[in-house]
């Protein structure tokens, strides 16, 4: 099932990533990161909705900053049907899959609709 996102504000995230000063490395099941791989990138997070995120230490949380994209149909604020449709798409348990800046730029940005793509064994990022 494919996931869509608003284009202007993953351009948003990309650029406050891009320009952020410190980057966490996020949690994604795997050992938690070490310096050096504290890279730039996306996250999209399954919990309270479906959504894209940067990765850059800031004093606020990404949704005070508006820094936040939410799936078409999986924002709590406004989707009525929010929690199945994170459950359809995303899963029932929480989560994050990682993406690099260089990555998300490519694979996020090249066309009109960008979108991630979840299945049991993959995770697509495309536009």
């Amino acid at each position: 099932m494919k996931l869509y996102f608003d284009k202007n504000k993953i351009t948003e995230i990309i650029a406050a990533t891009e320009s952020g000063t410190g980057h966490i490395e996020p949690y994604t099941g795997d050992d938690w990161g070490v310096p050096e791989r504290k890279t730039p990138g996306l996250m999209l997070v399954g919990d309270q909705g479906v959504y894209l995120m940067g990765n850059e230490q800031k004093e606020k949380s990404a949704s005070e900053l508006g820094l936040v994209a939410y799936a078409k149909g999986c924002d709590p604020r406004i989707d009525k049907n929010w929690w199945e449709n994170k459950q359809a798409f995303f899963g029932v348990d929480d989560g994050a899959e990682f993406l690099s800046l260089e990555e998300a730029k490519h694979c996020l940005l090249a066309g009109e609709r960008p979108f991630v793509e979840l299945t049991p064994e993959s995770v697509v990022w495309g536009s």
